[in-house]
């Protein structure tokens, strides 16, 4: 797969372009059905064998776990923050 430019600005472009198309598409699930739905739509719509298709398919779809695994982790504060104690004060 190609190297990716995902950022916060591209999402929410991408959300404001479903929304100004469907305002329903303002609730997380309906752009993620909309985003769902273009993809089957773009991927259908090659030129290559279903079965290539299908295959394709699996690896968005493994992708897109990965990427929600991703976002999902927790984040760990440095070592040495989580040793810290006392109180400061300026």
């Amino acid at each position: 797969m190609a190297d990716l430019k995902l950022s916060q600005q591209l999402i929410d472009d991408v959300q404001r372009v479903i929304v100004a198309v469907d305002s329903e598409a303002a609730d997380a699930a309906v752009s993620l059905q909309y985003l769902a739905a273009i993809s089957g739509y773009l991927l259908g719509a090659q030129n290559m064998p279903k079965n290539q298709k299908d295959e394709y398919l699996e690896q968005l779809n493994a992708f897109s776990k990965h990427v929600l695994d991703d976002v999902c982790k927790p984040v760990t504060p440095p070592a040495a923050a989580a040793n810290a104690f006392g109180v400061w004060k300026p």
